[in-house]
């Protein structure tokens, strides 16, 4: 048995159990519910939850020493909240940052999956910390029913497939 068959069969394999909406049901498992009068913008404490759940996720993939897939899930589910925000209105005029980041956040999937390192490429890093900035001028203008409804968005727009599709790239 050569040396990376054997070290193959003994890493130890994670089953990481990524959750889509990440912090933001952290901070109110009432969001799901639609019972709850949401239409208050979140308080200070809750905005600072968001950003620092994010930024520090954007951190270790930046840095690239310590990043998981929960990392990059992370701020790949504050990227697609604040892309439906600014399908809402708040920040329209900043879509294509947002889906540049998102574009970014494709290709460190990519790499993630591939070489099992979870890091941005050069331009990866500037579009999602420019992306980030702008999110968190978004929370401290959205009520907790935009989160909420972005969040039942996101969901059905996975179940319906509309998502980015990666391709196979050449070796």
């Amino acid at each position: 048995m050569s040396k990376k068959s054997r070290a193959k069969h003994h890493c130890a394999r994670r089953n990481w159990n990524v959750k889509p909406a990440g912090t933001y049901l952290f901070l109110n498992p009432a969001l799901n519910t639609q019972s709850v009068n949401t239409n208050v913008e979140l308080d200070v404490s809750q905005q600072q939850d968001i950003r620092m759940h994010a930024w520090q996720s954007y951190a270790a993939i930046a840095s690239g020493s310590i990043s998981t897939i929960d990392n990059w899930a992370m701020v790949t589910t504050s990227m697609n909240i604040a892309l439906l925000l600014a399908e809402y209105g708040y920040g329209v005029e900043h879509q294509d940052v947002f889906v540049r980041a998102q574009e970014a956040l494709t290709r460190c999937y990519i790499r993630g999956t591939t070489k099992h390192v979870w890091r941005f490429d050069g331009a990866g890093v500037n579009d999602v910390r420019d992306a980030l900035e702008l999110h968190d001028q978004q929370c401290a203008l959205v009520t907790h029913s935009d989160i909420a409804k972005a969040l039942r968005e996101i969901a059905q727009r996975v179940a319906e497939g509309n998502v980015f599709e990666v391709e196979a790239i050449a070796a």
